[in-house]
């Protein structure tokens, strides 16, 4: 391939998505390397250009969110970001290979996170599809990349075609319903991903967002695997991370602050009172739910669990099935 502006050099794969690329890179001009993500023709169709995902990531100046460096097109038209390379690999590859973390490790890459989000939301950007496969680890910590379906604060996640954009098995209740992009979104994928940082798999599996609205009533709020490694605090926090209310979740900063201290070894290592969810969803319900959800799968296959991507045409339907009834809430 030939130089990309003249300067960068493209090398191996190294990540790839629904509509992209990531290689690694040279810049031939500034003599360091870099990572280029390459976007598909295809990404057209979603919900950002090319050019807003580069913009959107400039406007964060901050340590742990991957600097974008150059955008430009390629000979071909295919436009491409010049992104900061971070030499750690991504937050999922570690999960593959080595498995759940230990609780501190865990809290400080899932702090970095949340620093990342509380710089996008003073920004009124939502970020929408936050995941390990978006979290890079470097020397300095954690970085979050990829802003492709980033959009601003009160934006509904839907496309022209009326797609809700994203990673079913991390997104909101109220982002799978289509409602407009908030915050607490955002918070909401970030208690999964700390979730899947000590377990190794999120709490609720599927691939579609209609497998994930029924695991999400059958299977109670989920727990750490080991309660008493954990201060009340931090345990509380997990609960309120996924809660299915915008409103009882925290801010990012406030999350950031929770776990960089647990990680630092400044909380006491004391039992935490239990936090119940009772289930009380009746058979009759669980019924109701999979024929409303059967109404409304979509004819076009969603992207993979680790892609994002839009999920179904409308799920106006069922939004009573992504918000347990109010006694079931933990």
């Amino acid at each position: 391939m030939p130089l990309l502006a003249g300067r960068y050099r493209v090398g191996a794969q190294i990540g790839h998505g629904g509509t992209s690329a990531v290689h690694r890179g040279f810049d031939r001009s500034l003599r360091r390397p870099v990572a280029i993500k390459m976007i598909h023709g295809s990404a057209a169709s979603g919900l950002a250009t090319p050019l807003d995902e580069a913009r959107a990531a400039a406007l964060l100046n901050h340590p742990n969110v991957a600097r974008v460096l150059d955008f430009g097109e390629a000979v071909t038209g295919a436009p491409f970001l010049v992104m900061e390379y971070v030499p750690g690999g991504t937050l999922a590859d570690r999960l593959k290979g080595d498995g759940p973390m230990p609780p501190a490790e865990a809290a400080a890459i899932a702090a970095d996170v949340a620093a990342a989000l509380a710089a996008a939301h003073a920004r009124g950007i939502v970020h929408r599809d936050i995941k390990p496969k978006n979290v890079m680890l470097g020397p300095t910590g954690a970085k979050l990349v990829d802003f492709g379906v980033a959009a601003p604060v009160g934006e509904k996640p839907v496309d022209a075609g009326g797609r809700v954009w994203g990673t079913p098995a991390y997104s909101a209740p109220e982002q799978l319903q289509g409602q407009q992009s908030h915050p607490p979104a955002d918070v909401y994928a970030l208690g999964v991903l700390l979730h899947e940082c000590l377990t190794g798999a999120p709490p609720w599996q599927g691939a579609t967002p209609e497998q994930i609205l029924i695991d999400r009533h059958l299977r109670p709020m989920p727990t750490f695997p080991d309660q008493h490694a954990f201060p009340a605090a931090v345990v509380d926090l997990h609960q309120l991370l996924l809660s299915s209310r915008p409103s009882r979740r925290p801010t990012a900063t406030e999350a950031a602050r929770v776990l960089r201290e647990f990680a630092a070894g400044r909380y006491p290592q004391r039992r935490p009172k239990p936090v119940t969810r009772p289930q009380v969803l009746a058979a009759a319900c669980v019924a109701a739910a999979v024929t409303l959800l059967g109404a409304v799968i979509a004819h076009q296959a969603p992207a993979g669990p680790g892609e994002a991507g839009p999920t179904h045409p409308s799920v106006a339907a069922t939004a009573d099935l992504s918000t347990p009834p109010p006694d079931t809430e933990a």
